[in-house]
């Protein structure tokens, strides 16, 4: 097995990407934006990364132990690891950050306003530094991706192939969320309430309902039908996937969106059905064998 190559500094001494940084790169290449540590969904989408390529690019995000991202990403047959420090890839004089308009200013972007605007611009940045031929998103992070595929096609990027990776549940239906790692077993159950309700959204229009205050009424009502302890609502979106608009009457595709807080932290989950296939079964899964994340004992 070929050593693993840790590359921790891309620019010269000018602040400009190295010209030699990526001579080892022998062929067009695969990025995955991060590295998250669940076991099976990192064996499985860089299991299948590896048979179609010779080289991929991880970079590690959750967890800051390089050691064991190493050993991980090694093991199934990454090449490389970039993990330059924040103040190279974020200097003192930064000032370029991408904009998509109002776009920025809806779904995820009601509850955090700056969040789009960092988020698109540091996932653009990477893709045009490692330019792979394809690189995958999860559908977890519904509007990421989609903003994502939007600048790289208005960028004229149209050659990298943006791959949308299903959202990866537990079998109770819970997304898997690094946030909800280490939690009490009553406050994630309570979380459970979240996906329940975007599935009780997508059944109201697959019996007939196309008013969007009526379906999210119905949200509304399975996932406060029983006073929460742990979280608020901040709110419930049924939103167009090309501009994030909430319209009066439902058609396909369309976004369920819902963000929670406890007061320190706000965990989401959402549904993206494209056609009425997904509207009858639901979008697809990736499903893990644990029924729950792990819980913290109290």
């Amino acid at each position: 097995m070929k050593k693993i190559e840790i590359i921790e500094r891309i620019t010269d001494a000018n602040g400009s990407i190295s010209e030699n940084i990526l001579t080892s790169w022998e062929h067009k290449n695969q990025f995955i934006p991060e590295i998250i540590r669940f076991g099976e969904l990192k064996i499985y989408l860089q299991e299948r990364i590896v048979k179609k390529n010779d080289s991929d690019v991880h970079l590690s995000k959750y967890e800051y132990d390089i050691d064991k991202d190493c050993k991980f990403a090694e093991e199934h047959g990454a090449t490389h690891i970039i993990c330059p420090k924040t103040e190279e890839i974020y200097p003192d004089d930064f000032r370029t950050y991408l904009d998509q308009g109002e776009c920025y200013q809806r779904l995820n972007g009601v509850a955090v306003p700056y969040l789009f605007k960092g988020m698109i611009t540091m996932s653009v940045r990477w893709i045009l530094f490692t330019r792979p031929t394809r690189t995958y998103w999860g559908l977890k992070d519904i509007g990421q991706v989609i903003l994502v595929e939007r600048a790289l096609k208005d960028l004229f990027q149209d050659d990298i192939i943006v791959r949308e990776v299903p959202t990866v549940r537990y079998k109770s239906g819970i997304a898997i969320s690094s946030r909800l790692m280490n939690l009490p077993e009553k406050k994630i159950k309570e979380f459970k309430r979240l996906s329940d309700a975007c599935q009780e959204g997508r059944k109201a229009i697959l019996a007939g309902e196309t008013k969007a205050q009526k379906v999210k009424d119905i949200m509304t009502e399975y996932l406060t039908k029983e006073p929460m302890k742990y979280f608020d609502v901040e709110y419930i979106k049924i939103a167009k996937p090309l501009d994030f608009t909430e319209p009066e009457e439902i058609t396909l595709p369309i976004i369920f969106h819902i963000d929670l807080t406890d007061g320190k932290k706000r965990y989401f989950d959402g549904l993206f059905i494209r056609n009425e296939e997904e509207l009858r079964n639901g979008p697809p899964v990736i499903w893990l064998d644990d029924e729950y994340p792990p819980f913290v004992k109290e």
